[in-house]
């Protein structure tokens, strides 16, 4: 079925390798939250979210096959490197559109990695199902383990705290796979990348206090005046 979808699709530019997947993924997300929502559903809640998980897990598979055995320092580096050169071809526009008219754009590595995470986390923020929780939970600290950059760290970080906010009970293990993953650092890497990481872990703790803050203003101003909604637990790290 993937196949058949990937020859389906046709861009007007020329487009990165991932963005093909990625936009494969978008319409199976779509798909599977159409028929589970509505009035006239096809498919139950759970099912779908199984569903979307199946792919979900599929697809970042493949995106760890690519980095095994490769070291943090080596993937770093890479992505370094790219990051630089985008911002250069961003400021470069005559250079830009060149690699619209005919040349495959520069992608940062792992992009696709990275949104398929942001997807999960999207479900979460949807689902009900202690399952679901589960299943993202592996995929996120699986994730982290394997991260090959500060990128995919950024981004597996924020799906442990989501669910240790939505549950701190069955996700109260989250803060020893954070201490479990600074002592490997430590252990296998070297004390500049354990100390970069605990930089990281704070930064995202307090973005993420932040965002929830504002989260939760934002709801208590839409529910102002129509009686008093469920408060949020505040939580701490």
């Amino acid at each position: 079925m993937l196949t058949q979808i990937r020859k389906c699709l046709s861009f007007k530019y020329p487009v990165a390798n991932y963005y093909v997947d990625w936009r494969i993924m978008l319409m199976i997300q779509h798909n599977l939250f159409t028929w589970s929502e509505g009035t006239k559903t096809i498919i139950s809640k759970k099912f779908c979210e199984l569903v979307l998980m199946e792919h979900l897990w599929s697809f970042l598979e493949r995106e760890w096959i690519d980095v095994t055995n490769k070291s943090i320092l080596d993937s770093q580096t890479k992505f370094d490197e790219v990051s630089n050169k985008v911002t250069k071809a961003l400021k470069n526009t005559g250079s830009f559109l060149n690699d619209l008219a005919g040349n495959e754009p520069i992608a940062l590595p792992h992009t696709l990695w990275f949104g398929i995470l942001d997807l999960a986390q999207t479900l979460i923020q949807k689902s009900t199902q202690t399952s679901t929780y589960g299943l993202c939970y592996y995929l996120a600290i699986e994730s982290l383990n394997k991260a090959p950059s500060s990128f995919i760290q950024f981004k597996a970080v924020e799906i442990l705290l989501h669910l240790h906010n939505i549950d701190s009970k069955m996700f109260s293990m989250i803060e020893d796979d954070f201490d479990q993953y600074i002592k490997e650092l430590n252990e296998n890497k070297s004390s500049d990348f354990s100390e970069k990481f605990q930089n990281l872990l704070l930064f995202i703790k307090e973005k993420y206090l932040e965002d929830l803050k504002i989260s939760n203003e934002n709801i208590g101003k839409e529910k102002k005046g129509k009686g008093k909604g469920k408060k949020r637990t505040n939580i701490k790290f």
